[in-house]
């Protein structure tokens, strides 16, 4: 039975794997062909970045305590 089972257990597997690709294959295809909303105008200037400063206050970080 276990001679019967094993190859038929791969090929379902090949079968999943092959069928998860195609999806995912369709999926990054629909990525590529989507083109953005928002269209750089021809007349923009590039940001000159002159000077800035960023101040964290008061900011936590922990870990829960499981």
């Amino acid at each position: 039975m276990m001679s019967l089972l094993a190859p038929l257990n791969f090929l379902g597997t090949l079968y999943r794997e092959y069928t998860d690709s195609i999806y995912e294959i369709r999926e990054i295809f629909k990525l590529l062909n989507n083109r953005p909303t928002v269209v750089e105008k021809e007349d923009c200037v590039d940001f000159q970045y002159e000077k800035g400063e960023l101040e964290f206050r008061n900011v936590n970080f922990s870990y829960e305590n499981k």
